[in-house]
């Protein structure tokens, strides 16, 4: 959004989620739901073996 985000702004998710929402036009937030939904789903590398 090109602007900086304060700490007591952090504190509420959900009026971040609605100005993002507002200036955001809504072609670019269906982008970015298909991205983060095939990362959550993408399998996880295995854990490094121990080596002794």
């Amino acid at each position: 959004m090109g602007r900086e985000v304060f700490p007591h702004e952090a504190e509420d998710r959900q009026a971040l989620i609605e100005e993002f929402v507002a200036l955001v036009p809504e072609a670019t937030i269906a982008t970015l739901r298909a991205k983060l939904n095939v990362s959550r789903n993408a399998p996880t590398a295995p854990p490094l073996a121990k080596t002794a």
